[in-house]
This record gives C-alpha cells, structure tokens and sequence, in this order.
C-alpha cells in the first residue's frame, strides 16, 4: 500500500504543469507554448496505400500513413500496420487513425500514439516526432523497435515535425511564426531541453510520466511477468523430474551450523576458478571485419591500449565504473583477456566481468546497425554487452557512451569515431588519404548529414528514443528487487533457512573450514 501511493504522487508530480500538444484536428496539434501548429497532413499518401513501408531485416515489413487510413485484407482505417514478407496472411494491426492522439513527454517531445482499439487496445505504436528545420530536407520514417512486448517505437523526421513549418499542402516557403526557431531542434539537438521565448529560460515540460503514456506499459510488464512465471516453472519441472535434480530449504541443525558460511564460500570459489581457467586460455582477436557491401574494411586495432589496462573508463552513473578495450584483452586479480569490466566505484572487490576478448562477434541489425557483442563466457554465459559502432568520417576524436543495462545482465555501448566507418582506418589509425579523397567508402556523408547513414539509431537508444519506456522498466524493475530482496531477509535471517540444490543420487558435502 505504501510503495503504491509512493508511486501515485511520483507520477502526480511529474505530471504537473508543462509542454504539450493540443490536437485542434485530425493530423493537427497547437504547441501549449504559442510556438505554433505542428500540421502532418501533406505526409500523407491519398493512393489507398501507405507513405512509408519499413523492412526490418527479420521477415517483416512495418507500414504507415499519417492522416488517412489504408486498408488490408483484414483490417480497415489503418495507420500502422505490420505484414510478413513471405505470408500475406500474416497481418497485424498495430494502429488505426481514429485512434490517434498526439503527447508530450520532457525525454520525447511531440509523439503521435495509435492503439488497435481505443477502447481495448492489445497493440500500439508511437511515432516520435523529430523536428528538422532545414526546408529541404526529406521527410523519412524509422523503425526503432518493439521495445516493449506489442509496443512498437518509429521516429518520423522532417521540417513537418516542427511547429509553424507546414500547413495541409506542405511545407511553407518560411516559418509561418517568429517563435518557431526557438522551439524548433535539429537531428543532433533532440534530447535535453527546449529553449522557450521568455529570454531563453528552459521550459519546465515534465508531462511524460502519466498513464497515458507508461500505464499500458506497465499492463505489458505484468503480462511479460506471467509468461516469466510460467518459464521457470518450466525450468524446475525439467531440473526436477527429467535432470533428476532437486532442491530444498531447512533450518540448519548444530551439526553444521558453524560450517554454512564456509559451505557457501567453497561453491563462489570453485565458480570463480573455472571462470579464471576458461579466461586464461582465451586469446585476442584480430578487430577486424569486413562489409558485406564491398564498402571496405572497420578496423578498431588501433584503438586498442596495449599498456595492459583498459583504453577507455566511464562513469556509469550508477554506482558503478565501466571499463573497455577493444582487441587487446587486460587483466586483473580476477579476471584475464577481458573486453568490458564493471567496478564498483567504492568497493574494488565488486567487479564484474562483462565479456572477454575471445567471444567478440560482430553482428548487424536494421535498428543498429553494426555492433560488437561480447560475453563473460564462452558457453553459459551469465552476462553480455553491446557494443554500437557510430560511424563520425569527419572527426579525429574516438569517443565511448555507456548506454545503460537496458536488459538485465546485458550492457550496452555506444562507439563513436572514425575508425567505425569502413575505410578509413588500418593497424596505425586514421587513413588521412581515405578519409578526405575518399568519401564513398564511408556510411556517411563528410559534411556531417547524418540522414544517409545506414545506422539511424547510432546514438539513438538514449532518453530522447526510449526514456519513457526506460521509466517503466525502472518502476518495475525497482518493484522486482524489494519483492525479491524482502523475501531473501525474511526466510533466511529471520526464519533462519538455507536452500540447497543436489542431484538425486550424490551425497552433499561440506567444504571444511
């Protein structure tokens, strides 16, 4: 009861006053500021089929219409809809235009929100708004990800997106209000704040935590929850009567009451020393790959120290250091060939390692484009990191962003620099040659226009993509940990219990002090 009125007035406060954007017609809002009329209706295709079709690399093809509903063979009145590549039949309405309603979030902005139902939604989608003030600029649309279970995420950028730079036939030759540059952001200045009229104070926009946003979100968390119940129910029901293993809980008896603590210290050990005998055999690789598309070679060995610590340390801003080099594995008292370390900032002796050198694999996706993937361990694996390559062809500088544990026991990363780009970049560093006679051998334009890169994302899974669904991840996650660490207390220092697991069969034994 407590933690749910906590949660109640933390979602009050931070709905209080604000930004927002009142919806005056269909396809049509009016900034609460007097900044002006954010208008989409000249985005929008009047064929009966949609403006834009997304292909996500995984068999589907995500489509979308702002203003005017398309139809399908099952569904009518759609503004976002998903279709499989190979089987027509497989549909799925995502959104449909009567249910639009434009919101307002401090992380997000302007965002347009589509449910299946209005009234009982199963699925919904949200279009981010992204305002480029640049009046030739191209309207584009991209598919970010179903980052929260049947809600799916898309930015739609352009000068459409700003207030006062479009009406019903398109955009105006200039800004139809003189406020509209202050509120306006281009692609590399989306995610902090808003610079008002008042003298360049910051807007104090804090509408995004309220139910209409995060509420069905949470709903899709307890839903995840249930299905999470029924797979470890799974997982004991196998261990138990196919695997032959079985576990329970007593009260310590004075046989060995004085031998418990050992008895659990001898199981961390033996786990610590096969992870250390697994690590020491592993080798560095060779950072290299090549691009599928003939664009040439990423190569990141020269960003490697070979000083024997890590190339770069960030502050997590949770409490903990992170720690990378890429190709050339360091090493601790605990660990060997490592890649990505996690340190506590007080206490040196909690750390963590999150992938070694020899399980780096380079993987592509259409949301990110091109990663490196790490693990702990080679098999059975307890945690991962991610680490995104952001191709910077004009920049000199190498720079790395911790992202965040955005899954549990999974961390990501973000590199941005010269040597992400195929290249420019060999054994020694930058190729000065490569990079200013060469330009088509990058993913990106030298003069910084980012519209042509094939990793939209790149820094894109941070709070100006994500925060709201990363607010009720937090809130869940928070819930999760008091359940589980208030059941910890209670059964084991105030009922006294140690829980042991052992296969049918083996006789227990405890480690001697």
């Amino acid at each position: 009861m407590g933690l749910s009125l906590l949660l109640v007035v933390a979602l009050s406060c931070c709905a209080v006053g604000g930004q927002r954007c009142v919806k005056i017609d269909n396809c049509k809002c009016e900034m609460s500021d007097n900044s002006g009329i954010i208008n989409l209706k000249s985005l929008a295709s009047s064929t009966g089929q949609p403006r834009w079709e997304i292909p996500d690399g995984v068999g589907w093809i995500y489509r979308y219409n702002p203003c005017v509903g398309f139809n399908s063979v099952q569904f009518s009145d759609l503004a976002v809809h998903q279709i499989s590549e190979t089987d027509p039949t497989q549909e799925y309405n995502l959104g449909i235009q009567s249910s639009e309603d434009f919101v307002f979030s401090f992380t997000e902005g302007t965002s347009v929100m589509y449910s299946d139902d209005p009234d009982y939604p199963v699925r919904k989608s949200k279009v981010v708004l992204e305002c480029v003030s640049e009046l030739d600029f191209e309207h584009e649309l991209q598919f970010i990800g179903e980052l929260i279970v049947t809600e799916y995420d898309f930015i739609l950028r352009g000068p459409c997106a700003c207030p006062g730079l479009c009406d019903d036939f398109g955009v105006l030759p200039e800004p139809t209000t003189t406020t509209s540059a202050a509120t306006t952001t281009t692609k590399s200045d989306v995610d902090t704040t808003t610079t008002s009229t008042d003298g360049g104070n910051p807007n104090p926009v804090q509408t995004g935590l309220n139910w209409n946003q995060v509420g069905a979100d949470i709903v899709s968390l307890i839903f995840h929850d249930l299905i999470l119940v029924v797979v470890i129910g799974c997982v004991i029901a196998i261990a138990k009567f196919l695997l032959g293993y079985t576990c329970y809980c007593s009260q310590p008896t004075a046989q060995y009451k004085g031998q418990t603590d050992t008895y659990d210290k001898g199981i961390t050990v033996s786990q610590a020393e096969l992870e250390h005998r697994e690590q020491k055999n592993s080798k560095a690789k060779q950072m290299e790959c090549f691009m599928e598309d003939n664009s040439g070679y990423i190569n990141l060995k020269s960003l490697a120290s070979s000083s024997g610590g890590p190339r770069w340390t960030l502050d997590g801003g949770d409490g903990y250091f992170y720690q990378y080099n890429p190709c050339v594995g360091f090493e601790n008292e605990k660990f060997t060939d490592l890649a990505v370390l996690q340190v506590h900032e007080n206490n040196s002796n909690l750390e963590y390692n999150l992938g070694i050198q020899s399980t780096e694999t380079f993987v592509t996706s259409l949301s990110k484009g091109l990663s490196i993937t790490y693990a702990s361990s080679a098999s059975a694996a307890k945690r991962k990191s991610e680490v995104i390559l952001e191709c910077i062809p004009g920049s000199r500088d190498h720079e790395l962003q911790f992202v965040g544990e955005l899954i549990v026991t999974e961390y990501e990363f973000i590199l941005k620099s010269p040597c992400a780009c195929p290249g420019l970049c060999d054994d020694t560093g930058l190729i000065v040659a490569d990079a200013s006679t060469s330009p088509q051998t990058s993913t990106t334009p030298p003069s910084g226009d980012e519209t042509l890169q094939p990793d939209p994302v790149g820094s894109g899974l941070n709070w100006n993509q994500v925060g709201s669904d990363l607010v009720g991840l937090i809130f869940h996650d928070f819930i999760l940990v008091a359940i589980i660490a208030s059941t910890i207390v209670i059964v084991q220092y105030i009922m006294g219990y140690r829980c042991h697991c052992y296969k049918i069969g083996q006789s227990m034994k405890f480690t001697d002090a």
